[in-house]
């Protein structure tokens, strides 16, 4: 019995033994390719968790409050500059929602890729993937990156964009309340 073990423990040595001396040395170029993809992809993540997510939820509510107000005063006639504003402010607080979920998916994308990120890192520097099955992931997820990165950079201009709707809230809600003033005959 202690034979058939010494025999299956020795087999298994030999057998991991041949599978490490199988495995190829990782590439450093793979490497640092997908080191690179980490570092980008978690300095996305951390800029888009800086952002204040509560925001969406109350450009949200205010548009919900006023939304009634804008279509009233949208039937008036306007000045151009009072136009702009109203119409601006409007339109941007009617997609903040949206935002706030774009925010969210791009965000768990991001989570996503460091993940398979870390994934491919460790089979390539494990050897554990070939050179060519590694260029070919890296290549894919290079392309991958690029979108997610273009999805990050919309999620940043609709931030800014609400950034500007909060700062001329006090501006709007002056020309909200001009059109709900009786007017003369």
């Amino acid at each position: 019995m202690i034979q058939a073990h010494r025999t299956v423990r020795s087999a298994a040595l030999v057998l991991g033994v041949l599978v490490v001396g199988c495995a190829e040395p990782a590439q450093p170029a793979q490497l640092t390719a997908v080191d690179q993809l980490i570092f980008a992809t978690d300095g996305a993540t951390f800029t888009l968790n800086e952002l204040d997510r509560e925001r969406y939820d109350r450009s949200d509510s205010m548009f919900a409050f006023q939304q009634p107000l804008f279509t009233d005063r949208f039937t008036d006639t306007l000045n151009p500059v009072a136009a702009q504003a109203l119409g601006s402010q409007y339109i941007s607080l009617r997609a903040s929602a949206n935002m706030g979920r774009d925010h969210v998916h791009v965000l768990d994308e991001l989570i996503t890729t460091s993940a398979r990120l870390r994934i491919l890192r460790k089979r390539l520097a494990d050897g554990t993937m070939d050179r060519n099955d590694g260029a070919t992931a890296i290549a894919a997820e290079q392309q991958h990156h690029t979108a997610v990165i273009v999805g990050v950079h919309v999620i940043m201009d609709n931030y800014r964009q609400l950034q500007r709707a909060w700062d001329r809230r006090d501006t709007v809600n002056t020309l909200l309340a001009l059109g709900q003033q009786p007017t003369m005959p």
